[in-house]
């Protein structure tokens, strides 16, 4: 019996010995780093600043804000060096300054964010396409690529804000008429201002025709819109290859736009996200964003009682039912899902119609990628 005891004995003891050098190794285990799964900025009114992020674990982290992305560490302003929560409200010290935000984790890895709609008084739609990550893991720079809709409402405000962005090429890819109408009166630091002869067939014309069906529905547009971003992809061939030729050779930051700013501009948008490697589902996330910003109704005054004095471009649409309007004012996904289809049945990939249809090499393709794409 003594011996079986003197068993138990040893054997708590051997197991305790265990179990305290079990521990032992895990208390001289470093610490996982804490890593940032998302981080969201908004820029709800200018200078005010709405920052919110998730996190894979606990813990302090810190809070800068730049006025470059690129800046260096130690040249920016520390909003909090060791914050505890998932969210903060910040008023920038200057608001006609953009600012990027800067959040690290305690003994993890900094992630970069920026609002991405600029807060513009006459802006319609003016936003940062930064930020996206492709498939190799790599994101887009913040302030270097913007899309917009058009301008010709921006203010004094306005243009002090976006002479800090240092913009240099703006391509514009409307028709010599819609210029005309909503002309841009730059008024911040010089840029290029890239226009395009109007194309040789005119697929907004043929939208119009749809119109002029009798009983038309909603699903009458669809299919007409559906059909409209097929033919964007070669219609708008000249200023996306232009677009594309600037890109390859860093004259950036750019900006594109037409008049909504999400229908040429959205086709526009899609190839370059494309060309980057962004990932399908990223590209239509991209697109729909414009449903969220944009209130077209609004914008174009469809539910005015009387059509406004002056020439109005919209006052057709205001005799028809708000049903079969509809359709032509969404972001719907299915209008971008099928100019992607379209590139991929006539050239295998997106990237195999760009370079087929708009001329870009695979050396241009790379070096689009290195002047926009960050670690």
């Amino acid at each position: 019996m003594r011996r079986f005891f003197l068993s138990v004995s040893l054997l708590a003891m051997i197991s305790a010995c265990g179990q305290n050098a079990s521990q032992k190794d895990e208390a001289a285990l470093p610490p996982v780093p804490t890593e940032i799964i998302s981080l969201v900025v908004a820029e709800p009114s200018r200078g005010q600043y709405e920052i919110s992020w998730t996190m894979d674990g606990a813990g302090p982290v810190a809070i800068e804000a730049y006025t470059d992305p690129s800046a260096p560490e130690g040249s920016a302003v520390v909003i909090d060096a060791e914050f505890e929560g998932s969210a903060v409200n910040w008023s920038a010290p200057d608001d006609t300054q953009r600012y990027y935000f800067r959040i690290t984790p305690l003994g993890g890895a900094a992630e970069i964010a920026a609002a991405r709609v600029l807060p513009l008084e006459g802006g319609r739609n003016f936003r940062d396409l930064g930020g996206y990550e492709t498939q190799t893991g790599q994101s887009i720079a913040w302030g270097k690529l913007y899309r917009s809709g058009v301008m010709a409402e921006l203010t004094s405000a306005d243009y002090e804000y976006l002479d800090r962005l240092g913009i240099k090429v703006i391509c514009d890819l409307r028709s010599a008429a819609e210029r005309t109408h909503e002309p841009t009166n730059w008024a911040a630091a010089p840029v290029e201002m890239l226009t395009f002869p109007d194309p040789i067939s005119d697929n907004a014309s043929l939208l119009g025709a749809i119109f002029q069906k009798p009983d038309l529905s909603a699903d009458d547009v669809k299919a007409a819109m559906a059909g409209f971003y097929r033919e964007t992809l070669f219609q708008q061939d000249v200023a996306y290859s232009a677009m594309f030729a600037a890109l390859a050779t860093d004259q950036t930051p750019l900006t594109f736009h037409c008049s909504a700013g999400k229908d040429r501009t959205g086709v526009g948008a899609a190839m370059v996200l494309a060309a980057l490697g962004v990932p399908e589902a990223s590209i239509v996330e991209d697109y729909v964003l414009s449903d969220k910003i944009v209130d077209y109704r609004k914008e174009m005054n469809l539910d005015a009682e009387a059509a406004p004095s002056g020439e109005d471009p919209y006052a057709f649409l205001r005799t028809l039912p708000p049903e079969v309007v509809d359709p032509l004012l969404k972001s719907d996904a299915a209008y971008i899902q099928a100019a992607l289809d379209e590139a991929k049945t006539r050239h295998g990939t997106v990237i195999g119609f760009i370079k087929a249809e708009y001329d870009v090499s695979d050396e241009e393709i790379e070096a689009i990628r290195r002047n926009l794409l960050q670690p």
